[in-house]
């Protein structure tokens, strides 16, 4: 029994190691996103950016990187400035694979509020680091919640 018990103590503390390791890759990628350095060591080849219906695909992690920074030009019009994570929930942690939500407060230059969005990101653990498989922006809840 007790080897029943060191076992699942053993296995959950490294689920939310694991987790817990993904969610500050995603942290750096955020402030790398915020600061407009180059985000292609975050990408796998091909990740899938999903939004809605439709799935955008870029060929490899160089492309991926330029259409992100695309997105980050647009808010830089917004006065984007850069993002908070308020809250993170993990929906999946499967050997190397990690499905992990985040609520963030996307904030201006100044400080103040740009918007309240959620993030989903598919983060996969490879020989060379974390990588970002996919992402689905959303909206937030009527409570402001994912």
């Amino acid at each position: 029994m007790k080897n029943y018990i060191f076992g699942c103590v053993v296995f959950a503390s490294s689920f939310f190691a694991q987790a817990g390791d993904a969610e500050s890759f995603i942290g750096d990628y955020l402030s790398d996103f915020a600061k407009g350095s180059d985000l292609s060591g975050y990408f796998v080849e091909k990740p899938q950016f999903i939004f809605g219906p439709h799935t955008h695909v870029p060929e490899s992690a160089a492309d991926a990187a330029v259409f992100i920074k695309e997105i980050r030009t647009k808010l830089a019009e917004s006065h984007y400035g850069k993002s908070n994570i308020d809250k993170t929930k993990v929906l999946a942690s499967i050997d190397n694979y990690n499905l992990i939500t985040f609520s963030l407060t996307r904030l201006k230059i100044d400080g103040s509020e740009l918007d309240k969005v959620c993030s989903t990101y598919g983060v996969l653990q490879t020989e060379a680091g974390y990588r970002i498989l996919s992402w689905q922006p959303s909206k937030t809840d009527t409570n402001g919640g994912c």
